[in-house]
């Protein structure tokens, strides 16, 4: 890995151009620091696509390592990511690019094996809690008496569970959600920027497993490494 970040470095620095390296998850977890020496040994900014089946910053240490990352390294982008790409920015990230469909949030290498869900309904972005879930997910925590009205222009208010039509596409909320949370992340003082981030993390985990919101029992690893971490 290494060898190959310094070949892309050379020919990055000859065109006067991005590093860019797609890197395994599990490599954020534990190589971190030499990711850091290497990427500035690059002298060249930097943009990572995160390589994992499922989420790669799920992995322990992952966003131990991202947030190392972040700090470390000039000019970093993260590209074909989740909303924890936003984390990397309040950090001191440059810039994130986030994808909206299961396909574009994470990059599977050859080799990697993508774990395939019978549930095919919309995925979305639930603002309140801060993460992913799946449409049918979110109508069943609907009909146990959770209070799911999207506030944001795109909805109107209306429940989040109606995605569970399939004629109905869900791309509009998702893009107006995520911009939401970047725009609380970039609009917050650059000083302020990660504690902010770490705080409406760790409120949008205090909303899992009330029992009179009905709603997730339990935030995913990634959140949980965001609050905590």
């Amino acid at each position: 890995m290494f060898a190959a970040i310094a070949e892309q470095a050379r020919i990055a620095r000859d065109l006067n151009a991005t590093l860019l390296v797609a890197i395994d998850g599990r490599w954020i977890a534990r190589r971190h620091s030499a990711l850091v020496d290497a990427l500035n040994a690059a002298e060249r900014p930097a943009a990572l696509v995160l390589a994992d089946p499922q989420d790669p910053l799920a992995n322990k240490g992952a966003v131990s390592g991202l947030r190392s990352l972040a700090g470390g390294a000039p000019h970093l982008s993260i590209l074909r990511c989740d909303h924890g790409g936003l984390g990397a920015v309040a950090i001191g990230g440059g810039h994130a690019a986030m994808g909206l469909s299961t396909s574009t949030r994470h990059f599977v290498a050859t080799g990697m094996k993508a774990n395939r869900l019978v549930d095919n309904t919309a995925r979305l972005f639930v603002r309140s809690v801060l993460d992913w879930y799946r449409a049918a997910e979110v109508a069943g925590w609907s009909s146990a008496g959770a209070q799911l009205g999207c506030l944001l222009q795109c909805c109107g208010g209306e429940s989040l569970a109606r995605y569970l039509d399939g004629d109905l596409d869900a791309t509009w909320h998702n893009m107006n959600a995520l911009a939401d949370f970047g725009d609380f992340v970039l609009n917050a003082d650059p000083d302020d920027r990660t504690a902010e981030f770490v705080n409406a993390c760790r409120s949008a985990i205090s909303r899992y497993g009330l029992a009179g919101i009905h709603g997730p029992a339990s935030p995913k690893p990634q959140l949980t490494s965001w609050a905590f971490s």
